[in-house]
Parts: structure tokens; sequence; C-alpha cells
């Protein structure tokens, strides 16, 4: 296996999953999210992961990011607003308002 390789990485962390190892699965997953921003099916995973471990604000914020990276912004939103229900640091609260703002905007002009 190839330590930095994203598959090995995703598919060693998807396997973790699958034998219950849900905090070493999320800590590579994360790792791939940091090392591969573009690895998107990384971050649906992260989210599952997370979520399982009822860790639910950052499993609300990465699957957020997951169908943003897809481009599904109605799940997005839903996701983001989830992720606000829940502490977050004034960082990432503060990346949730600025995407749900240009979601709104985007939405808006659409509309018109």
């Amino acid at each position: 296996m190839i330590p930095d390789d994203p598959e090995c990485l995703f598919y060693s962390s998807r396997t973790q999953m699958e034998m219950g190892n849900l905090a070493e699965a999320s800590d590579n997953m994360l790792k791939l999210t940091r090392q591969h921003p573009d690895f998107t099916q990384a971050y649906y995973f992260l989210g599952q992961s997370l979520g399982q471990q009822q860790k639910l604000g950052d499993a609300h914020f990465y699957l957020a990011v997951f169908y943003l990276k897809k481009r599904d912004l109605k799940n997005a939103g839903v996701q983001l607003k989830q992720a606000l229900k829940y502490p977050q640091d004034d960082e990432r609260r503060k990346k949730i308002d600025e995407w749900l703002s240009e979601m709104s905007k985007k939405g808006k002009d659409q509309s018109q």
C-alpha cells in the first residue's frame, strides 16, 4: 500500500469504517481531504463516519462540503443549516454563513 496515495487512503478508511474503527476512519478521511481536497467522495464518508460517532456538527459540515463540491446547492444548504444547530468554532461558523449567503444570492439571481 502506498501511504499517501488518495485511493489507498480512501479504501483503507472505508474498510476501517466497515470494521467499526470510526475514529481511525475519520482521521484518515480528514487527512485525505486535507492532502487531496478534490477527492470529493471522501467528504461524504467523512461526514458519515462522524455522524456515526455522534459528532453531528462536524458530520453536517462535511456532508455540506460534499454537496457543494457536487454543485448540489439544495442538499448543501440543508446540511449547512443543520451544522449551525451544533457548536462550531468561529472560523467555521463564519465560513458556513458565507456559503449560505452566497447560495441565497445565487438562488435570487436564478429566480429573476
